[in-house]
């Protein structure tokens, strides 16, 4: 819709002429409505029709969702599973621009496989700590209050871990080792 730059007699409140018009870029496109009036209609705000944080929350998550479904590899490129990651078994190419320039990224193995030490030897003092609380084994205070503040410490860790690694087990999308990172540090 557009406006002509001629006004309507009286009876139309000399407002501007209303037409088609193909072009989608007139300047006389541009609308400014001031008040709409319609009995009919119950009066209300426009922030009483305004989405709930959660139905935007959820809305959001659809959408990157359905885009994230749709990657796919291009082609001759490497692509990785979540269980490659930890053992750092496969890196990722890049490419700069020509077929010449190739950067190989690969993780630090000292660093990515002391990280899988770490969450063996973590889940072990857990289970070992659980069972010996389980199993009512008596210690000094001060040496129960610092394995607590330990393990509360690691939990949050393990956890923070968990949660930026299990998610892309369920995954049909394209996968690259440069997900893991958030994991690892």
């Amino acid at each position: 819709l557009t406006c002509s730059t001629k006004n309507l007699p009286k009876w139309g409140f000399e407002q501007g002429e209303v037409s088609c018009n193909p072009t989608t870029r007139d300047p006389n496109s541009m609308w400014n409505v001031e008040d709409n009036h319609f009995s009919k209609l119950p009066n209300s705000s426009v922030h009483d029709l305004a989405p709930s944080f959660f139905s935007r929350f959820i809305e959001s998550h659809k959408v990157m969702l359905q885009g994230n479904s749709g990657l796919k590899p291009k082609e001759g490129e490497m692509t990785s599973r979540p269980w490659e990651w930890p053992i750092n078994l496969r890196g990722q190419w890049f490419s700069a621009g020509d077929d010449k320039t190739r950067i190989y990224l690969l993780g630090n193995p000292v660093i990515w496989w002391a990280n899988i030490v770490f969450l063996i030897i973590f889940l072990f003092i857990y289970s070992y700590s659980s069972f010996k609380c389980q199993r009512g084994v008596s210690e000094s205070p001060e040496i129960t209050q610092e394995r607590e503040n330990t393990m509360v410490s690691a939990s949050w860790l393990f956890l923070g871990w968990g949660l930026h690694y299990i998610p892309f087990w369920t995954m049909g999308r394209v996968l690259y080792v440069h997900h893991y990172y958030p994991a690892l540090l």
